[in-house]
């Protein structure tokens, strides 16, 4: 570039030779560039990492969410099982104590007609008869109480 100076007289100084060279803005050059793209890598992964951390903690709590409540299904499942067995035994216990009650009152009408009958009832049918009583009522651990006079 050439270049020349004018003073206010209007005499002319000698021309005055310059070469500058007009370099791209920093933001715009060959490094910057390379560093734009590694921090856009950079902040990609960042991000992917950031997804796959959300995302597995998502399905932790899923998990977590269907865990408790497969143990919530349990419990009702075993309570419910708890409460049916609870009232089966009682049925079976109420049956058990009418048979037993049912019992006695045969062994006590036993013991009437032996005391009733006295000789005329064969001792045989009187014996073998308070025994069954006796071994059904033995069975269920109910004390027996003999009320027969032979």
């Amino acid at each position: 570039m050439n270049a020349k100076a004018i003073d206010p007289w209007g005499n002319e100084s000698n021309e005055f030779t310059c070469s500058f060279e007009v370099l791209t803005a920093w933001y715009a050059s060959t490094t910057a560039i390379i560093f734009y793209i590694l921090l856009f890598v950079v902040i990609m992964l960042l991000f992917r990492r950031w997804g796959i951390r959300m995302t597995k903690r998502k399905e932790m709590l899923q998990h977590q969410k269907r865990e408790k409540e497969l143990i919530k299904l349990r419990n009702e499942k075993l309570r419910d099982e708890v409460e049916f067995k609870s009232k089966e035994l009682a049925s079976s216990t109420m049956s058990i104590i009418k048979k037993n009650e049912f019992l006695m009152q045969m062994k006590e009408i036993l013991d009437k007609q032996k005391v009733e009958l006295g000789s005329r009832y064969p001792d045989k049918y009187y014996n073998y008869l308070h025994k069954k009583i006796d071994e059904n009522l033995k069975i269920l651990n109910v004390p027996t109480t003999s009320f027969s006079q032979k």
